[in-house]
This record gives structure tokens, sequence and C-alpha cells, in this order.
């Protein structure tokens, strides 16, 4: 999910171009009935050749208008609000729009305004993004608590409690933290994100057996740099030293510039030659 939320498809299931393939049928059948109806009445066919003409520039003329408002997403949303006046759905779709266009304030006004005609997960969430992200971290909380009383997409809601729990984290507050990870996952059990979120925490708490399960279902379901290497730290901490040089490896292969990784794999080489032993034969 982006960091902003989208307007769904189940949004405008009754957008006009869902309406252009069953309409093909139709249209074929109104052209072969015109042409039989011309076949049989001659005297038809100028009259029906004047009319279409008059059609077919009237149309011009409003394509003509219309493709000024089609310039790009935030001209079409503001010609919608301005033709139906405001709409919850229009309102949340230009903040959106506006806010992916780095303009933050009219982001924030309209998803407001959004929210003010009608509560919905997705605005109130993108609106404590937005404060999560000028560090209003009591504001995002606050819109987070209010996106949970309103249910839709349980994507939607995984993400708040990530949210929530992350910011718990930081501020101290494992018990909670932990809590909201657990909801987290169990809305968006193929979260990667989550799953490393919430292996932090672990691996903060040295609860490393069960980070490690953390971080790897997180590379099954999408490998990434950072879980690797995570992964091969709390390894690491539990002395399977095999394993961890292999999620360092892993980790350097996703992210070769990555410092860390290699700095750990040079710190482990000589303890894994140490637990190796002598090779058989040897005196």
């Amino acid at each position: 999910m982006p960091v902003i939320g989208l307007v769904h498809v189940g949004d405008i299931a009754h957008a006009d171009r869902y309406t252009y393939l069953p309409l093909i049928g139709v249209f074929v059948a109104l052209i072969w009935g015109i042409a039989d109806l011309t076949t049989s009445f001659p005297r038809l066919r100028y009259a029906f050749i004047g009319t279409s003409v008059v059609v077919v520039l009237a149309f011009a003329v409003t394509t003509g208008r219309d493709l000024s408002y089609w310039r790009d997403a935030i001209t079409i949303s503001e010609h919608s609000i301005a033709v139906t006046g405001s709409n919850p759905l229009m309102e949340r779709a230009l903040g959106e729009t506006l806010y992916a266009d780095s303009r933050v304030d009219e982001a924030v006004a309209h998803l407001t305004r959004s929210v003010q005609e009608q509560p919905t997960d997705v605005a109130l969430y993108d609106l404590g993004t937005i404060k999560l992200q000028q560090n209003a971290v009591g504001e995002a909380v606050s819109y987070f608590q209010q996106a949970l009383k309103y249910p839709g997409e349980p994507r939607v809601s995984a993400q708040v409690y990530n949210n929530l729990a992350v910011i718990e984290m930081q501020r101290g507050m494992l018990a909670d933290a932990e809590e909201h990870f657990k909801q987290s996952l169990a809305l968006d059990p193929d979260s990667s994100r989550h799953h490393v979120a919430y292996g932090w925490l672990l691996m903060k708490q040295s609860r490393y057996p069960e980070a490690a399960i953390q971080f790897e279902t997180a590379v099954s379901k999408s490998p990434d740099a950072m879980a690797y290497f995570y992964l091969g730290s709390v390894l690491e901490q539990e002395h399977q030293l095999d394993k961890a040089t292999d999620a360092y490896r892993k980790t350097l292969t996703l992210a070769p510039g990555l410092q860390q990784a290699q700095l750990r794999l040079n710190a482990i080489a000589p303890a894994q030659h140490e637990f190796a032993g002598p090779r058989q034969g040897t005196k």
C-alpha cells in the first residue's frame, strides 16, 4: 500500500468507462438498423447523413471542452467538485492527488473536508500519515485512533495498527506496541514490512528466537535487504554463525553498499573458524 491511500475501483464502480464494452453490441445493432432502414427508404439517407454531421460536430466541440478538464487527476477532481458540489469521495481523491504533487496544505484542507462530510478509515489514515511525516505525532495518533472507528479495508486497518505500534515503541510503551503489531499482522499477515517492524521490537527486547521467526517470515514474503540484515543480527546473537553469514550475504546481494553487513561478516569470520575446530587428519 502506498503511504497515502488511493481511490479504489470499488469507489467508482459506476464510472462511464465500465459501459464501453457492453454498449458495443447496442451500437452495432443501431448502425445495422439504420442501414436497413435507408435501404428500404432511400430518401431518409440524406437526412441521416446531415444529422450525423451535426452530431459529430457537437461531439467534437464537447470533446474539446472536456479535454481541458482531463489534463490530470487534479483538474478532473476539481471539475467534478465544481459540477456536483463537494462530496467526500472526490474531496479525498483530490486531497491525495494534491499530496502526491507536494501541495500538502491544500491536501490537508480537502482531506479534512472529506472527513467532515463522511469519516472513513482511508481519509483519516491519510491525514494521520501526513501529520506523522510533519512530526505532529499527537495529531497523527488522534487521526489513527479515529480511523479504527470506521473499519473498511483490512489492509488499511493493519497499517493503522502498525503505525500506532511504531509510535508506541518509540515512546517506550512496549506492551501496547506489541499488541498493536499482533493486530496488524492478524489483519494483513502477508505484509513483509509489518513482520519486520514486529521483529525489530522483539529483537530490542532480546527475544531473539521470536524475532528470527518474524524476519524469516518477512523475507519469505518479500526478500528485503534490511530484513535479511536483522535476521543475521539475531542469528548471530544466537551463535548460529553459519545461518547469520548466509543472511548477511543475502543482505549484500540485495544492497551491496550496506557496509554494516560487510562489517558483521568480517567480524564473525574468525569466530566461525574457531567454532569449526581442527579438521580431521590434523595433528
